[in-house]
């Protein structure tokens, strides 16, 4: 039970990784701007004030949505590594990868670019729309990479540091060694 309990905390620890990310991002991007504006700039802290509140109106949504996808998608995918023993770091980069680009890749092919009546994003596949595609993989892979280490390091380190579930199986067999009088073949007794 406590190692139930252990792993939603683990999965909900890993539904802050891609809001933390998008704070930072929008902080680094603030100080970049901030420090590359001349005094002639029109930009001032009025406008960076607002960028913020935007960007804090934005995390009501991204918030409950990060939660909802990881605890629809986090249990099934933990149950299916727990149960193939393949909780490893590589095991769960891929299946973190792989969970996060392939929703975010088919929900952006199935997007309409533009007005109503303009095709599909997969039906038009210019250049620049395998450009979205290309952008949205890398990004949404940096974010299930990220979010799949940080699910390992807790696994691995808080959750179950003895489970054989969490530890790599070994690929040459245990070699026990007896004691020496083990070892010696001994006759039948025919008395």
């Amino acid at each position: 039970m406590k190692t139930i309990f252990k792993s939603f905390v683990a999965l909900a620890v890993t539904a802050l990784v891609p809001i933390v990310e998008y704070l930072s991002v929008i902080v680094l991007f603030s100080g970049l701007v901030l420090s590359s504006v001349g005094m002639n700039s029109t930009l001032n802290w009025g406008d960076f004030k607002d960028m913020f509140t935007w960007a804090a109106l934005l995390m009501m949504f991204a918030v409950p949505v990060a939660f909802g996808y990881v605890f629809l998608v986090g249990p099934p995918t933990l149950l299916a590594g727990w149960y193939f023993r393949a909780i490893r770091w590589w095991s769960v980069l891929v299946a973190a990868f792989v969970v996060s680009v392939v929703p975010a890749t088919l929900s952006l092919l199935s997007a309409p670019i533009g007005p109503p009546e303009t095709p599909y994003l997969w039906q038009d596949l210019s250049v620049e729309n395998l450009g979205f595609v290309a952008m949205t993989i890398i990004v949404m892979g940096f974010v299930g990479l990220s979010s799949g280490l940080v699910f390992w390091l807790l696994w691995r380190y808080w959750v179950s540091p003895n489970s054989p579930a969490g530890r790599p199986l070994s690929l040459s067999p245990q070699v026990k060694i007896n004691s020496p009088d083990m070892n010696e073949i001994k006759a039948p007794d025919t008395a």
